[in-house]
């Protein structure tokens, strides 16, 4: 049987059970009585519209019901999950780091593929805002009670516990108060509706793609040039992290510390398919080392762009911070920065860097303002 049928039955259902006990009920009683003293004719007119009304307060009352069924899990859904306590704040923080559980602070902390302070900052301001519900414990040995959003005003979560996986909290100002509280918890379901898992929409929210470098192998690329020189190119990978398939990704470099005459943004890669879990090394910077530089330095003067007309980037000497975004189809884009440099011993290097989210600068007033590098 059809769903359709099925739910067509099931109202009819519905309608007969509600019209059969208002016609045995009250309504039906005075029209019974009636019936005895008048015509025939004229009773069978007032039960026809005893019936009547009937079957209008039996749909009414259908509709209601459903109705109030409908508003209460439209209400239950805008509420969200039930916020309980079931997540120490450590992981809490690996979670909002990577969007997946089961990471800790200290592998957030020391992965050079996301910030750590950022999501560390983040998470103390929602504290302080009530939007993130905190627990913690006033004594070793007591229970759990909820922290006021006011106490994060002058006080913070401590650094070094996290690390120890301890959480507990240090005052923030040197005239805080000396009140502490450990073993600090919050809520899985209040973490996930502030920062969406990965593949979701909303504030927040982060892409599925992710840049990183590395000097590991797909990170670095050689060729032999001639018998002194050897050309070294720096890749960068491009990550599909998310549960979907990407398509039409994109990695496009949008600017570079150092003048070199390039126009951005440069497209280094596009139309790239990425399942999930994928990856694609994609060559950034080019530049020929000596192979003996002590014995003979061959060493090029500056290193190149890795395009199909490779061009100057920076000069030996100087190091340029670049500007990456990565694009694709039903993900969010992805930024990152990285420094290139020739070090002293005459090699290509790259490093991350995590410029600051919020800078403050100087105005022409004097006074001071905030703004996005991003």
């Amino acid at each position: 049987m059809s769903k359709s049928i099925s739910n067509l039955l099931e109202f009819f259902r519905a309608i007969w059970s509600e019209w059969f006990s208002r016609m045995s009920g009250p309504l039906s009683v005075p029209a019974a009585i009636a019936a005895l003293w008048i015509e025939n004719t004229t009773g069978k007119v007032l039960l026809a519209i005893t019936a009547f009304v009937c079957i209008w307060a039996a749909s009414y009352s259908v509709w209601r019901r459903e109705r109030d069924r409908v508003s209460s899990l439209e209400a239950a859904a805008k509420a969200g999950p039930t916020v309980v306590r079931d997540v120490g704040l450590g992981e809490a923080v690996g979670y909002i780091c990577f969007r997946r559980w089961g990471e800790s602070f200290v592998a957030a902390a020391s992965s050079s593929n996301v910030s750590g302070s950022r999501e560390y900052d983040e998470l103390l301001q929602a504290a302080a805002d009530g939007e993130i519900p905190i627990w913690g414990k006033k004594a070793a040995h007591g229970v759990h009670e909820p922290i006021p959003g006011e106490f994060w005003f002058k006080h913070r979560m401590d650094w070094f516990s996290l690390l120890r996986g301890s959480p507990e909290t240090e005052s923030s100002v040197r005239s805080g108060s000396d009140e502490t509280y450990l073993e600090l918890m919050t809520s899985r379901a209040a973490i996930e509706r502030y920062w969406p898992p990965l593949g979701s929409a909303g504030p927040r929210a982060i892409s599925s793609l992710m840049i990183t470098f590395g000097a590991s192998d797909g990170y670095l690329g050689f060729e032999a040039n001639g018998l002194h020189q050897l050309r070294r190119q720096l890749n960068l990978k491009l990550e599909n992290i998310g549960p979907k398939g990407l398509t039409n990704c994109k990695v496009i470099l949008e600017s570079s510390e150092v003048a070199s005459g390039l126009k951005f943004p440069i497209i280094l890669r596009a139309n790239v398919t990425l399942a999930p879990g994928d990856h694609v090394f994609i060559p950034l910077v080019e530049y020929g080392e000596a192979r003996d530089k002590a014995s003979y330095d061959c060493s090029d003067s500056f290193a190149t762009l890795a395009i199909p007309e490779p061009h100057p980037l920076f000069d030996v000497g100087e190091s340029t911070q670049l500007k990456l975004r990565a694009t694709g189809l039903d993900t969010l884009p992805y930024v990152a920065h990285c420094r290139v440099l020739v070090d002293s011993g005459g090699r290509l290097q790259v490093q991350r860097e995590w410029p600051p989210k919020w800078v403050d600068c100087p105005t022409p007033s004097g006074s001071c303002t905030s703004h996005s590098v991003e």
